[in-house]
């Protein structure tokens, strides 16, 4: 792909972020869409934010590492998703907010809890990020040359400028046109590179047979994939950008048809992008894994494909980096600095660029993609999953058992990072463990008061008709 291609790609979003600027009127607009997203928007925009440089990049280098069974990285996922249109998403649409923190402080009714899941969101978010733009600079540097920080750079540069123009509208809008690409570049990219390998017989005779076993091999066994299960899989039921989205959406049916519009787009491009990744090893054993998908780009496929998927590959992370960077900015202004509503656009408008440029500064001493996003569901997963679907019963934990929860479960997994650890099923134990035994401990107190005691959830407001348009 020419340097000319990416400069009209970069160009054409851009625009978007222009023409959708004449729709943010207010706060409604700007952070949720005025809360009329259809299902099949949505869903697209789901799917184009959860395929970002760790399922992408980062999926089809771990599956040439160690196999099929790499796929499990979305088919948890697929799981979560699943889990957030049954359960999470009937009891969401009862609350009026714009976070994930508002709807922790809405269940549990603690304003510093709010306070509390915005720092940690922040922290692990940006790390999220960061991974989408050291995947861009691996594309950009693989596609056009230079140094990879100098394109970074401007991919960053070009990402929050159409943020902060257009706000959410920009970003679902450019999100349905981004996953296009994604589909059209991944899917001639896996048909060209299948007929050079000799399909299905010529990926067995180029591979050892314990990479194209499925569901686990020796590689990645069973332990392993449900420890993915569990980290990876719970931010799609209960993560920020997730529930961000179904905020969008007009009504409740909408916000269902939209989760499991994205789990049954997931299950095929699980296995796509796997596959992908085996056949890079078939193409050129002694490639480096962490770079499969540039290697069937550089290859396994003639020009004019290859800019197909080195379009698909820049679609697929920038539109991962914009959601990420919005809902960053956005918890950053309404849940930490608790700026006013007729200040929080403009305010989050200048949120989008600090964010953009700490998260270009993180991405700048980071290189494998797996390993961050690891680390940042890790410590997500281990501080917020829990109490957010726990938040979701109609009996909920006390908000003391929560904030302990929080800060024990994120606390283990940041200490896991400074140490040099992947204690991530560490800090998700911590969390369970204590949100179980503070709850029960709590139980004699709870029975015994006529009202309910100070930091527990008041009553869940009713949940609105299913067609009822929001």
């Amino acid at each position: 792909m020419s340097l000319f291609t990416i400069g009209i790609y970069l160009l054409a979003m851009l625009a978007v972020g222009v023409a959708n600027q004449r729709r943010v009127r207010a706060a409604e607009g700007f952070f949720v869409a005025e809360r009329r997203g259809g299902g099949g928007l949505l869903a697209a925009s789901l799917l184009a934010t959860i395929l970002g440089a760790s399922a992408t990049l980062g999926l089809a280098g771990r599956a040439a590492t160690v196999g099929l069974p790499a796929a499990w990285w979305l088919l948890a996922g697929c799981a979560g998703l699943l889990l957030l249109a049954g359960w999470v998403a009937p009891r969401l649409r009862a609350y009026q907010v714009y976070t994930l923190p508002e709807l922790l402080a809405a269940q549990y009714g603690s304003a510093g809890l709010r306070r509390l899941a915005g720092a940690v969101i922040v922290v692990a978010w940006l790390g999220v990020t960061a991974a989408q733009l050291v995947g861009t600079a691996q594309v950009l540097h693989q596609v056009a040359g230079g140094a990879a920080e100098v394109w970074t750079a401007v991919a960053a540069a070009v990402l929050i400028a159409y943020t902060v123009l257009g706000g959410q509208w920009a970003v679902l809008r450019t999100d349905a046109w981004q996953l296009l690409v994604m589909l059209l570049g991944f899917g001639v990219a896996l048909l060209l590179a299948w007929g050079r390998v000799g399909g299905w017989d010529g990926l067995q005779g180029a591979l050892p047979a314990e990479l194209l076993r499925f569901p686990v091999n020796r590689h990645l066994p069973a332990g392993q994939v449900a420890g993915w299960l569990l980290l990876v899989g719970l931010p799609y039921a209960a993560g920020p950008d997730m529930v961000g989205r179904l905020l969008c959406a007009r009504d409740l049916r909408a916000a269902r048809q939209a989760a499991l519009g994205a789990a049954l787009g997931l299950l095929p491009a699980a296995f796509v992008v796997a596959l992908l990744g085996l056949l890079a090893v078939a193409l050129d054993p002694t490639a480096p894994s962490r770079q499969a998908l540039l290697t069937v780009l550089v290859t396994g496929l003639p020009a004019w494909a290859a800019g197909w998927l080195a379009a698909a590959l820049l679609a697929a992370l920038m539109s991962s980096a914009a959601t990420c960077l919005l809902t960053t900015a956005t918890i950053l202004v309404r849940d930490l600095a608790r700026c006013p509503a007729e200040r929080a656009v403009q305010r989050t408008r200048q949120a989008v660029l600090l964010v953009g440029l700490l998260a270009l500064a993180v991405a700048l001493g980071v290189d494998d993609i797996i390993g961050a996003l690891l680390w940042a569901y890790g410590v997500y997963s281990g501080g917020l999953a829990l109490p957010v679907l726990c938040g979701c019963a109609t009996r909920r934990p006390p908000a003391r058992a929560v904030w302990a929860a929080v800060v024990g479960g994120g606390g283990v997994a940041l200490a896991g990072s400074a140490t040099q650890h992947e204690w991530g099923l560490a800090a998700l134990a911590t969390n369970a463990a204590l949100l179980l035994l503070l709850s029960l401990a709590a139980l004699p107190h709870r029975r015994g008061s006529a009202g309910a005691p100070p930091g527990s959830a008041p009553p869940a407001p009713p949940a609105p008709p299913s067609s009822a348009p929001r």
